[in-house]
């Protein structure tokens, strides 16, 4: 684990978002998957849909800095990773799959949270 302070920042804010969504009724397939291609801060199911969270932590900021700091190549390597988890994990195209974006902004010590359900559109993955 790295020492510095923005990597622990996003640990700590993924950790939140994790407990946040599970209390809202999500539950938990893996957290911080690294493959080749990218890595997937949460990827949790939502019923019948396989959510992919993005985890965006800004302090003393809004949800929206948060919110678009995400760019076009950002959003390329989200899908690239994606494609990779589906494939090595044997989910193919099984089940409907989003990505959400999840914004920890504000007091360091008393984060605000707000879910951007199926906020970044991919197109086909295959």
């Amino acid at each position: 684990m790295s020492g510095n302070p923005r990597h622990a920042l996003g640990r700590d804010a993924e950790k939140r978002a994790c407990r946040w969504l599970e209390a809202k009724g999500l539950s938990l397939v893996c957290a911080n998957w690294r493959g080749r291609r990218g890595e997937l801060d949460l990827v949790m199911r939502d019923g019948p849909v396989l959510a992919v969270v993005e985890v965006r932590a800004r302090t003393g900021r809004t949800h929206e800095d948060a919110m678009f700091s995400i760019g076009p190549a950002k959003v390329r390597r989200l899908s690239a990773a994606l494609r990779e988890y589906l494939f090595v994990s044997g989910l193919g195209d099984s089940m409907p799959v989003r990505f959400d974006i999840v914004t920890v902004a504000g007091d360091p010590l008393q984060p605000s949270l707000r879910w951007w359900r199926d906020a970044v559109r991919v197109g086909r993955l295959y």
